[in-house]
């Protein structure tokens, strides 16, 4: 019975399937492609899920910006899509293999795809991403072909949706749909690495060919080998070893384009140990690619932490303290870490400013009395 089960797998992993919207989803986005070429303009979808927190803090926080909302109006055909309950959403998600949240995609109306990207963008960030991309239109994503749908295998359609309707591929169906591929760096190809988990030798050839993937699929590729090297750190959280997560942190350069960022996500996931934070904050604080904003914002992280050593709790509130113009920030975050700080230093006046700042910015939001509570409770307010 297993082996018949085996050889019906691997019929599976060789069948195809026409993406086919309903015909609602079709015209809609014929409809969205149709009113950016008569408007002159190209299109942002924003990839969002109900239950992402950085999409609710972007259309919180970003989306209404200013300056983010007049170029989205002059020079895009903005559209969100929930990537899960959409149809249009889960086609599109597919298409162009979104797998986290939130994604963006900037695409022109014949369907070339200019920028693919993810993860939460500051406001500022995001308005010279999306007015980069109005001005260097010849830049583009080349892995994506100009097809509106792709024929992809059954079992990747089948990942796609809402969590409930969601099939996780057999890994030997994987394994074998990937063995009959004759590019691997082809359109359906990546979709299936991107989208399971590699067997180990189609890993090792993701990362030996890495150049090649990125130059086809850009910047958004990076999320994969951040995946992929993951198992290293946690063999070196296991194995209580600052040097081995030291040694993945330094293969980070060769594979982001803002190694910083990465390293300090990483970071983020350390023990709560001695010798991890002091690793962690010599690190931050010697490591070329960590900029003044990459060791401000990680001062945030660390000070939570109500047994820092003393040297670290130094460092990290010297990196917060001498960041330019921190006691102007209206980030809730930032306010507390400050008033943390101001009440170690013994001036309980400013730390009950900044404490009391960030409470009235931080309690429009939901979901942030928690959070408040906590820093009221370590304040003794």
């Amino acid at each position: 019975m297993k082996t018949i089960f085996s050889i019906f797998l691997l019929l599976l992993s060789g069948a195809v399937m026409a993406q086919q919207p309903s015909a609602a989803a079709a015209a809609q986005w014929d409809k969205i492609l149709g009113e950016a070429k008569a408007q002159h303009k190209i299109i942002l979808i924003d990839f969002s899920t109900s239950w992402c927190g950085p999409c609710k803090a972007m259309d919180q926080r970003v989306f209404p910006d200013q300056a983010v909302a007049s170029t989205l109006q002059q020079h895009y055909r903005f559209i969100k899509l929930d990537a899960e309950t959409d149809e249009l959403g889960r086609v599109l998600a597919a298409r162009y293999m979104v797998r986290s949240y939130p994604s963006f995609l900037i695409i022109d109306p014949s369907l070339k795809v200019l920028r693919k990207e993810s993860g939460y963008k500051a406001a500022d960030k995001l308005n010279s991403w999306l007015l980069d991309a109005t001005t260097n239109q010849q830049q583009r994503v080349p892995g994506f072909s100009q097809k509106k749908y792709l024929d992809f295998p059954s079992f990747y359609l089948s990942a796609f949706g809402e969590k409930k309707d969601r099939k996780k591929a057999d890994s030997n169906v994987v394994r074998s749909y990937l063995d009959q591929q004759k590019d691997l760096t082809a359109e359906s190809a990546w979709a299936v690495m991107n989208a399971f988990e590699m067997p180990e030798k189609y890993f090792k050839y993701f990362m030996a060919n890495y150049p090649v993937y990125k130059k086809k699929y850009g910047k958004s590729i990076e999320g994969k080998m951040a995946y992929g090297l993951f198992p290293e750190l946690q063999k070196a959280i296991n194995s209580k070893s600052t040097e081995a997560f030291v040694a993945v942190l330094n293969r980070i350069p060769q594979f982001f384009d803002e190694a910083g960022v990465q390293q300090s996500t990483y970071l983020f996931n350390i023990p709560r140990e001695p010798a991890f934070f002091i690793m962690k904050a010599n690190f931050l604080d010697t490591a070329k690619t960590i900029t003044p904003e990459i060791r401000m914002e990680s001062a945030t992280g660390i000070l939570m932490d109500e047994h820092l050593p003393a040297a670290v709790y130094e460092k990290a509130a010297g990196w917060l303290l001498n960041y330019p113009g921190i006691e102007q920030s209206n980030d809730i975050s930032i306010l507390m870490s400050l008033a943390l700080v101001y009440q170690r230093n013994g001036n309980k006046d400013k730390a009950l400013a900044f404490f009391q700042k960030g409470e009235k910015i931080g309690g429009t939001e939901e979901g942030n009395k928690e959070f408040i509570n906590y820093y009221k409770k370590r304040l003794t307010l």
